[in-house]
């Protein structure tokens, strides 16, 4: 049987997590469009150079090489800002979940710990939570 609080649990973690980190927030959310629209570049490039420079005998091949190299990297480098921002989130939003959940075990009557093993305590707080 769920309790009424259950859902806005998460919610609420959510909320404070993304208050607190709002700039993880910004740079998850800019990345994530910065990947977007880069992922396009080098297809579009590849374009240009089969289009242009190998249709024409190969002039001006190495400045379309280097314009895709670095469309490439601009990829990369947006995917790893992504994978970071979202890491980072990712823990603190874990470490906020644990501590709400550390706050709800006081809360708990004394027969609850009498009843239930200690394991199974402390495998709901580290296991289900991530």
């Amino acid at each position: 049987m769920r309790r009424k609080n259950e859902n806005g649990f998460m919610a609420q973690a959510l909320a404070e997590t993304s208050k607190k980190n709002h700039p993880y927030v910004v740079l998850l959310i800019l990345a994530v469009a910065a990947g977007a629209v880069i992922n396009a570049w080098p297809s579009l490039v590849l374009k240009k150079i089969v289009d242009g420079p190998l249709a024409s005998g190969g002039q001006g091949l190495w400045q379309y090489a280097f314009l895709y190299l670095g469309a490439v990297l601009l990829l990369g480098l947006s995917d790893l800002v992504r994978e970071y921002g979202a890491m980072v989130f990712g823990q603190r939003m874990l470490l906020n979940i644990r501590s709400k959940m550390l706050d709800r075990l006081r809360l708990l009557p004394m027969s609850y710990y009498f009843e239930v093993p200690a394991g199974e305590t402390i495998s709901r707080f580290t296991a289900d939570i991530d």
